[in-house]
């Protein structure tokens, strides 16, 4: 099946807004003035990606050169018209950030969550297939949002490669495993009735005894033996 024809279209920025899901949480400020830069001494060279949205047009890819555009202050841009029976919007951010824009994996992990519960159903190889990607693309992109919060965090933040992110997660994913067999043989080898106690502990005396030892006669017992002299026989 061929693609369908693609529409362009000269629009003001002022009619065009953001997209509602950023692929990009977190936007490099010096990148994106060399993109304007760029953009101010050559020109635009790739339309960016709308729909409409009543009266208004919203970006479906793109949304760097739509801000770079922004900050030289050109009036107008060009754009590729998204019709509705395309594919999914959210798609073609991930599909035309791939395939020119190098998208953080984390924040690129969110995206593929979104599209993946909204357009596939929670199927990954729909999202695959969509994507034109394999299913161990688009799940280990996912598994970085099972892993370790604070390995995302970093990934996120480009402190650590997306090789590193995975090795710290499968690091922690053994270390949980060898905690959690160390505490089912704990139980196994210590049952709770039959536990040792640690020294120094005292085992505390049964009930009976311990009423016995409070009875009236048994303290009669004791104040006699405290009077009877030392020599004499029990």
């Amino acid at each position: 099946m061929s693609a369908p024809a693609r529409i362009y279209q000269q629009l003001s920025l002022d009619d065009i807004d953001p997209p509602a899901l950023a692929s990009r949480e977190t936007v490099d400020e010096r990148a994106l003035e060399e993109l304007a830069q760029s953009i101010a001494r050559v020109g635009l060279i790739q339309a960016i990606g709308v729909r409409r949205c009543g009266a208004r047009y919203q970006v479906v890819y793109g949304h760097r050169r739509f801000l770079a555009c922004q900050m030289i202050g050109t009036p107008t841009i060009e754009c590729v018209i998204v019709g509705d029976g395309d594919v999914s919007p959210e798609a073609l951010k991930i599909i035309e950030n791939a395939e020119r824009e190098a998208v953080n994996p984390a924040e690129e992990a969110a995206m593929l969550h979104t599209l993946l519960a909204n357009d596939c159903g929670g199927d990954t190889d729909v999202l695959a297939r969509l994507l034109h990607r394999s299913r161990e693309y688009v799940e280990s992109r996912l598994l970085l949002l099972a892993g370790d919060r604070d390995v995302l965090a970093a990934l996120r933040a480009g402190k650590i490669t997306l090789s590193v992110a995975r090795e710290l997660n499968m690091m922690r994913a053994g270390a949980d495993m060898v905690t959690a067999r160390v505490c089912r043989d704990r139980r196994a080898w210590f049952p709770t009735s039959r536990h040792p106690r640690r020294a120094g502990d005292i085992a505390p005396r049964p009930a009976r005894a311990r009423r016995r030892a409070h009875s009236p006669r048994c303290a009669t017992r004791v104040a006699s033996a405290a009077r009877a002299p030392r020599g004499a026989a029990g």
